[in-house]
């Protein structure tokens, strides 16, 4: 007969399963409504170009202090979160971040323009490390893969904001009507998701290794972040977001100019790259759950490389094929490196998956850049071959992943 406890219990479990099903909603919703930012400040680039009255080279600077901007502030997130709740991050990262994007539909001056768009950048790059050392969390509290799925809400955001964007645009609103009437709705809806959070709550940081002294007695010091492991991960994710980076700003061209497609079809072989990798992150949480991380990634990059390697190789219609093995093989790279590196860390993991977040993104500036001077160098076909030899690093370095074997436990005595 069960016992006088039981019921207690139970309801207690019933409640924690329910918190966990609202925390893992609100982390979605969290994901999709960064994403549709995103995705509706792409859709209007061509806009701001005509506001400025600028030139492709005094638009790109301006651009460039985005990039700056939150390649800054990500490093620091981790401490910020350590320090107060990744809950009150999070809220006025999105806020300031969503101000900021209003503000600018205001200025029609690349300096004034380019030194809010930086605060932009500051506080987006906040938004995205917060969401993803929370979301890290949740996936080691349920003991599920999530990651993927997550980052796939986030790929499918940007793809609704760059639609809608485009409708909006195309029914003629202008900066200010467009970003004032879509931009706070949506990040009202990431801070009320992000109330819901779950152990949102600042984290004590992880006691330090090493210890100096002096009169008083040990001296603590922060334990170090940039460890072997971490660094490791890190270059994956570097690997990958290099890639990826060249992937959005020159397949389309390639399919263009050296294979003769029209741009709607060059377009569509793009598309057909974005497809494929979000539904690789909505399924690939279940692959990884069965085969493993470390297969999931040996194959995966495998079929990248050979999906970059038709893209050079074969002419016409295999370019969709190619893109599409292209997406599918990266698609679940960048998750899983936020994964491992909160496992790493730990209770220290708002660290980790800061520092590894800040390698990705740098490769993702960098990447689009770096494939451009090497296809003027030695032709944008050649330049390609690249991204399949880092498509292989990825494969090599995909045993960074394995989950950390638990220590044997030594006897007493």
């Amino acid at each position: 007969m069960p016992g006088s406890g039981d019921g207690p219990v139970l309801g207690r479990r019933t409640e924690a399963r329910r918190g966990n099903r609202r925390d893992v909603v609100a982390t979605f919703v969290v994901f999709a409504t960064f994403g549709a930012v995103a995705g509706t400040w792409f859709a209007r680039i061509p806009a701001v170009r005509g506001q400025l009255d600028a030139s492709l080279r005094t638009l790109g600077f301006v651009m460039l202090c985005f990039a700056v901007g939150s390649l800054l502030a990500m490093p620091f997130t981790g401490r910020l979160v350590q320090r107060f709740s990744i809950r009150a991050v999070c809220v006025v990262a999105s806020v300031g971040g969503s101000t900021m994007m209003v503000i600018i539909a205001l200025i029609s001056r690349p300096v004034p323009f380019a030194g809010v768009l930086f605060v932009a950048g500051v506080c987006y790059g906040t938004w995205n490390v917060t969401m993803n050392v929370h979301a890290a969390a949740v996936e080691a509290r349920l003991g599920r893969t999530l990651m993927p799925a997550f980052h796939g809400t986030l790929s499918a955001g940007i793809i609704l904001g760059s639609v809608s964007g485009a409708a909006l645009a195309g029914a003629g609103l202008n900066l200010i009507q467009h970003f004032g009437i879509v931009v706070p709705p949506l990040v009202a809806a990431s801070v009320v998701a992000a109330g819901f959070w779950r152990d949102g709550d600042r984290p004590e940081p992880r006691p330090p290794t090493t210890a100096a002294h002096d009169e008083d007695g040990p001296v603590p010091r922060p334990s170090r972040v940039l460890t072997a492991p971490v660094l490791l991960v890190g270059l994956l994710a570097f690997c990958c977001a290099l890639a990826q980076g060249a992937t959005s700003d020159w397949l389309a061209i390639h399919a263009h100019d050296d294979k003769g497609l029209t741009e709607a079809l060059a377009a569509a072989v793009f598309s057909a790259y974005a497809v494929s990798e979000a539904v690789g992150r909505f399924t690939g949480g279940r692959v990884i759950d069965r085969v493993g991380r470390v297969r999931t990634l040996r194959f995966g990059g495998l079929l990248a490389a050979i999906g970059v390697a038709a893209t050079i190789i074969l002419p016409g219609s295999g370019l969709f094929v190619g893109a599409a093995l292209w997406g599918l093989g990266l698609s679940v790279v960048e998750p899983l490196t936020v994964t491992v590196a909160g496992e790493i860390g730990g209770e220290d993991a708002p660290r980790t998956v800061s520092a590894v977040a800040t390698m990705g993104w740098a490769a993702f500036l960098v990447g689009a850049p770096v494939m451009g001077l090497l296809g003027q160098q030695f032709s944008l076909s050649n330049a390609l071959w690249l991204i399949v030899a880092l498509a292989l690093v990825v494969s090599l370095l995909a045993g960074a992943t394995a989950p950390a074997r638990p220590r044997p436990i030594t006897p007493p005595g």
